[in-house]
């Protein structure tokens, strides 16, 4: 195939995986909305079409990665170079949409890591919140059940956990 062919491929793949990483993005910011309210089905759902988009994100990168490879063996460039590598070996009018696409990529990219990052502290912050509850939980059924005792009199402690209803 010609370097025409392998560039419009890259540029292709390069897209997609754009058009991918924005949707993951929405997705991102729709789980930080779901992790908000605590809406645990809308979490499953959105857990599911990220996992979609992952898969088609992967397969992108395949496709990209395949026809980089070529491209670099037609241009007598080590195996797999950087984009930014290539960039200089191809004409302008080649380089400069691809040169857009990596730049729009990485912002996207940057963007959808900030988003992720905040998603995983609010479920830190929620799994921080439940091990509390549970111990305060725990810790208040082993303290020592003395309501109406005297207390200079209990000769061996009851506990909740022992108590009878």
């Amino acid at each position: 195939m010609s370097t025409t062919t392998q560039v419009s491929i890259v540029r292709r793949a390069l897209n997609q995986q754009l058009q991918l990483c924005k949707r993951l993005l929405a997705l991102c910011e729709e789980q930080t909305q779901a992790l908000i309210v605590n809406d645990l089905e809308k979490l499953q759902q959105l857990e599911a079409e990220q996992r979609l988009y992952v898969e088609q994100q992967f397969q992108q990168e395949q496709i990209r990665v395949e026809a980089v490879t070529h491209l670099a063996k037609a241009l007598d460039l080590p195996e797999l170079p950087s984009l930014a590598d290539l960039l200089p070996h191809l004409s302008e009018r080649e380089s400069e949409p691809l040169s857009r696409l990596k730049q729009d990529l990485m912002s996207v990219l940057t963007r959808l890591e900030e988003v992720q990052g905040r998603n995983v502290q609010l479920l830190q912050n929620a799994q921080e919140y439940v091990r509390f509850s549970l111990e305060l939980i725990t810790g208040a059924m082993l303290q020592p059940a003395r309501y109406g005792s005297n207390f200079h009199a209990v000769v061996a402690p009851s506990f909740y956990v022992d108590s009878r209803v």
